[in-house]
């Protein structure tokens, strides 16, 4: 199951599509992001996955120099954009990209790549939420430590 996990991150990770720039940081924060790329990767064909039960977030990263890559794997969870701001759709939603503490991005697919990282110690958090932005109690934090 890990090498199934570790080859679709490869092969999300050879994807890439076009970055928009990240949006700055909210406003009475001490730190902005303006230097940030969020870079969604390509579907790789998968909507969504029906398993019975509780759902689970799984989340795998990788620092490249100052870049991180990052997949999240939820089960029974389609990504909607569309819907985002919308009423709640049972299994439906988006992740919340929260860089040291601050929220940064709103994200409408497992793979994405964040760009740019200064050096230093960084906390990444990603919390999975509802269309009408209500969490789904569903959250994943790690630590990573740039030093190019």
């Amino acid at each position: 199951m890990k090498k199934i996990i570790i080859c679709l991150f490869v092969f999300m990770c050879t994807g890439l599509v076009p970055a928009a720039a990240c949006p700055s940081a909210e406003e009475g924060s001490d730190e902005t992001f303006h230097h940030l790329r969020v870079i969604p990767l390509h579907s790789n064909g998968i909507i969504s996955v029906a398993v019975q039960g509780e759902r689970e977030m799984k989340m795998i990263h990788e620092v490249k120099e100052n870049d991180i890559y990052i997949e999240v794997i939820i089960d029974d969870f389609s990504f909607s954009k569309e819907n985002s701001g919308k009423a709640h759709v049972s299994g439906e939603g988006h992740l919340q990209l929260y860089l040291n503490g601050t929220l940064i991005d709103s994200i409408y697919r497992s793979g994405f790549i964040i760009k740019g990282l200064p050096q230093g110690e960084h906390t990444i958090k990603v919390e999975v939420a509802q269309n009408d932005g209500k969490p789904y109690g569903l959250v994943d934090e790690f630590s990573v430590t740039v030093t190019e």
